[in-house]
């Protein structure tokens, strides 16, 4: 009976090992399985993390872009920078600038801007390629040239430019 008892206690023995090893993964397979479903939430999140992220990589080049655009027109905020501008463009051509008026021009989307310019030829002329050529969106709409008096070397130059307006946002 002797030999039976270690056939016995092996087949025991083997028994609890088997046992142990079917709850140990019985365990690992149900941690699995949760370790995958949380992968599968962190996965979700970080594509909408990426979507997110792209959409507003997106959207900080379209406001990019927008400012990109902006500069090239004037709005009610900025048209005393505009006349600035022209102001300190003439000076450092030699010619000064004297604003005439500003107002709307018949096509809503303009500004007309007159302007009269006091300087040599040179200069008047420098003046008024420098203001039409400017970043702004700038056209010349009327020019006269007076002719400096006999004695005189300043020429004047009066000028109203259109200048491209910012559209207005649509009201809610």
């Amino acid at each position: 009976m002797r030999p039976y008892l270690h056939i016995i206690l092996a087949g025991l023995a083997l028994f609890i090992v088997l046992s142990a090893y079917g709850v140990w993964w019985s365990e690992v397979s149900s941690r699995s399985a949760e370790a995958a479903q949380i992968r599968q939430e962190i996965q979700a999140l970080g594509d909408t993390g990426g979507l997110n992220s792209s959409i507003r990589r997106a959207l900080e080049e379209l406001s990019m872009q927008e400012a990109e655009l902006y500069r090239h027109f004037v709005g009610d905020d900025t048209i005393v920078q505009y006349l600035e501008e022209i102001e300190t463009t003439a000076e450092s051509l030699g010619a000064s600038v004297e604003v005439v008026a500003v107002g709307d021009a018949k096509d809503a989307s303009r500004v007309s801007v007159s302007l009269r310019i006091i300087g040599s030829f040179d200069a008047v002329m420098r003046t008024l390629g420098a203001i039409e050529y400017q970043q702004y969106d700038t056209t010349l709409a009327t020019l006269t040239l007076d002719t400096p008096p006999s004695e005189g070397t300043n020429w004047t130059a009066a000028a109203t430019f259109l200048v491209g307006k910012l559209p207005q946002a649509p009201s809610p």
